[in-house]
């Protein structure tokens, strides 16, 4: 109450208030909305783009997969079919094969394929950089060999050295200096749809490598890729911080087909987006600093907070403008006016512009003049009715005083007797 009170007895603190209400408040309040809603939308808008980056990346894997597959047909190739069939060596088969395999490769550009093998049974194969071949193991000791045997409809895709070693020790055959991903499935009979033998299609995964190096998620993050179970497949040459990130990732269930969420991890937070390769059910993980991904919100931010503080000291500045220009003005006129009501006559002020202000100091100093000129009048009428009544009194005095002068004389002659 006592400062209500005390603002309401000041103009300049009116002012002020006023000022502080109308302006600072509703900038404030706008400042906050429009933080608030550019933060979402950009950030929403950033972390739907990385979305889009990782549903990108899974799709470029998946067409890639879908293109290199088709050498899957050459299985239903009745030369295959019969190669795989028979145990006895049938060379013509092999080269009829040999020069399927080249048609292929001569129409579709296969560049990251480098072997098609057939293998039966029996240990009885055929590649295409090796030729006709004879496993010195039983083919079925292969585990993801002994898999497809249970679920013949399957299609293997094993990455890097763990299945591939495997298959190579079947083989004999090391490609050096390579790291391969093969596609493995069955061959079946025609009729029966009896598994007669198997097909693996070995690729350079440095098209993976490719895909993750060229796949950018804003400044310092990365891709990388793992199975359905967290272990992790492909990754770029990351940090140590960064090998203990996706071990954290790993215990977090990736249930569904893409998604994102932001890891708490130390002091910085990582913004995590993921998305499911159809064909291989692979994850494809991005990881980058939370910041990087609001960093463009941050911005707007910034740019919000110096435009508020800009308007507040506008605002201010506005408000030492119309006090100088309006509340000084009427301050020393105040002052003058007081002075003028104390009796001093001569406090004038001195008009500054043509405005309102300018026009009521003038006003004022006429009413002085006047004052002053009524004054100055007053005194000198006082003073000619006071000679006025000097003069009547006088005019009063001298015939009584000859009256009495008279009257004395009279009296004098009565008292002696004598004429006048």
């Amino acid at each position: 109450m006592k400062l209500i009170q005390w603002i309401a007895s000041s103009l300049r603190l009116k002012l002020l208030s006023m000022f502080i209400i109308l302006s600072s408040v509703p900038l404030i309040v706008v400042g906050l909305i429009s933080y608030h809603k550019s933060y979402t939308v950009v950030s929403n808008h950033n972390k739907a783009s990385t979305q889009l980056v990782a549903d990108q990346l899974a799709r470029n894997i998946d067409i890639l997969f879908e293109d290199t597959e088709r050498l899957l047909e050459l299985g239903k190739n009745p030369q295959v079919l019969q190669y795989l069939y028979s145990q006895s060596e049938s060379y013509p088969e092999a080269k009829a094969i040999l020069q399927t395999y080249n048609l292929y490769r001569e129409t579709y550009k296969y560049d990251k394929v480098l072997n098609i093998s057939f293998v039966n049974f029996y240990g009885k194969g055929i590649s295409e950089r090796k030729g006709v071949f004879k496993l010195e193991r039983n083919p079925l000791r292969n585990p993801y060999f002994k898999y497809l045997i249970q679920y013949p409809d399957a299609i293997l895709r094993i990455p890097h050295s763990a299945a591939y070693a495997e298959y190579n020790r079947l083989d004999g055959f090391a490609y050096p200096k390579q790291n391969a991903l093969s596609i493995i499935t069955t061959v079946k009979e025609r009729i029966t749809h009896e598994v007669i033998g198997f097909i693996v299609i070995d690729l350079n995964d440095s098209f993976i490598d490719d895909f993750l190096t060229n796949t950018p998620i804003k400044d310092s993050g990365f891709f990388y890729i793992s199975d359905q179970y967290g272990n992790t497949l492909f990754r770029p040459d990351t940090t140590p911080a960064s090998i203990t990130m996706m071990d954290q990732i790993r215990s977090i269930p990736l249930h569904l087909q893409h998604d994102s969420f932001i890891l708490s991890a130390g002091s910085k937070p990582q913004f995590v987006v993921y998305s499911t390769s159809i064909q291989t059910g692979w994850k494809m993980i991005g990881v980058a600093p939370y910041q990087e991904i609001i960093a463009e919100a941050n911005s707007i931010r910034q740019l919000i907070i110096i435009t508020v503080l800009l308007s507040a000291f506008f605002a201010i500045s506005l408000y030492f403008f119309l006090n100088n220009r309006l509340i000084l003005p009427i301050r020393i006129l105040m002052n003058k006016m007081r002075k003028a009501a104390n009796g001093y006559l001569e406090a004038k002020v001195t008009p500054h512009g043509s405005d309102e202000i300018a026009d009521l100091g003038k006003s004022f100093n006429v009413m002085l003049d006047k004052l002053k000129t009524l004054i100055e009048k007053s005194i000198r009428e006082n003073e000619q009715v006071k000679i006025a009544e000097l003069r009547t009194l006088q005019a009063q005095i001298n015939p009584h005083f000859l009256y009495n002068t008279l009257e004395s004389i009279l009296w004098m002659a009565e008292a002696e007797k004598k004429k006048m």
